[in-house]
């Protein structure tokens, strides 16, 4: 008997540091009309108000953690991990309260990008201390002007889930995003990626 319950706390105790790990995933689909690598993108990221903690960094090595938005931090890492891909990028994020588009359409028209990204937080499950342990993101890319249907320009769309013991993995996510878009053959170079 004594054997048994032994087993059990041990299966007990390797299946909670298992679902404590990071666990990252992505679906996609791609549009088969599209062909062309993306050149220049335009991101656009809508988290609502959810923070990410940030630990010691470089910049803050004296520091336990402090907090950042979650859209703040993405487009830091899209743009960032984007580039190094090769292709000329911008993100930016949707105010809270902002009613429509028409300030991100003028941004993204005056930086020249045709191709726009939406990186949209979908589902958050926080911890007992109200932040988001794990979440999904839903990531589509249009085409406005080259569309082949134009009432609907989704070139690529991509669910993300993406989690960790502390927190939220953004970093993974962005990898996740990038890894697809190189499976898809929508980007053709890329940096070495962090292994998922």
């Amino acid at each position: 008997m004594a054997r048994f319950v032994k087993s059990v706390l041990c299966l007990l105790v390797v299946l909670s540091i298992v679902s404590c790990a990071t666990t990252s995933s992505i679906e996609t689909n791609k549009n088969v009309a599209y062909s062309e690598p993306i050149k220049k993108l335009f991101v656009v990221i809508n988290t609502g108000d959810w923070k990410y903690i940030v630990y010691e960094t470089p910049d803050k090595p004296n520091s336990a953690y402090h907090e950042v938005l979650l859209s703040d931090y993405l487009a830091k890492k899209v743009e960032e991990k984007v580039k190094v891909s090769g292709v000329e990028v911008k993100a930016d994020k949707v105010e809270k309260l902002e009613l429509g588009l028409d300030r991100i359409n003028k941004e993204r028209e005056d930086f020249g990008a045709t191709w726009v990204m939406s990186i949209t937080l979908t589902w958050v499950g926080i911890n007992g201390y109200g932040y988001p342990l794990k979440c999904t993101y839903d990531v589509s890319i249009l085409d406005e002007q080259n569309a082949p249907n134009p009432t609907y320009p989704v070139v690529w769309r991509a669910t993300v889930a993406s989690g960790y013991m502390r927190g939220l993995d953004p970093d993974k996510t962005v990898d996740n995003i990038l890894s697809g878009l190189i499976k898809d053959g929508l980007i053709s170079t890329h940096a070495p990626l962090k292994s998922s």
